[in-house]
């Protein structure tokens, strides 16, 4: 079962409208009855200002990381 109610192309789709719209992200939101939250909104622009239409794809696993390399970051930052 998928995590997201929206597919990529839905989340493009959104995205473009939001950019030809004139309003701010809760205003955009609310007039086009959208369930999104603003933060969902941000992070799906920021993803696809990244990675294009691949960013707004689902990922298919969780990243693990040992603990080795866990604490190596953390030692480093």
């Amino acid at each position: 079962m998928p995590r997201s109610m929206y597919s990529a192309e839905e989340k493009l789709n959104i995205i473009q409208k939001f950019k030809r719209s004139p309003y701010g992200l809760r205003k955009f939101i609310s007039v086009h009855s959208i369930n999104l939250e603003k933060s969902t909104l941000l992070r799906w622009l920021h993803l696809f200002e990244r990675d294009g239409i691949d960013g707004l794809s689902e990922r298919k696993h969780w990243n693990r990381y040992s603990l080795k390399t866990k604490q190596k970051v953390v030692r480093e930052y």
